[in-house]
C-alpha cells in the first residue's frame, strides 16, 4: 500500500477574498495524483 504524502498550501490560486484573506489547503499525493482539500480556515497574508 502506498504511503500519502501531503503539504499545507496557503493561497494556492493567489487570491484574496473580500475580507483581505486567503484559504489554506492540504495537497495530497499518492500514485502521481495530486488531489486539494479545504481545511476551511482563512489567514491573512502577514500571519
Amino acid at each position: 500500500m502506498e504511503k500519502i504524502s501531503y503539504n499545507l498550501v496557503f493561497n494556492r490560486k493567489k487570491r484574496l477574498n473580500k475580507r483581505g484573506m486567503a484559504l489554506v489547503q492540504v495537497e495530497a499525493y499518492l500514485n502521481r495524483r495530486k488531489m486539494y482539500f479545504s481545511t476551511k480556515i482563512y489567514l491573512k497574508p502577514e500571519q
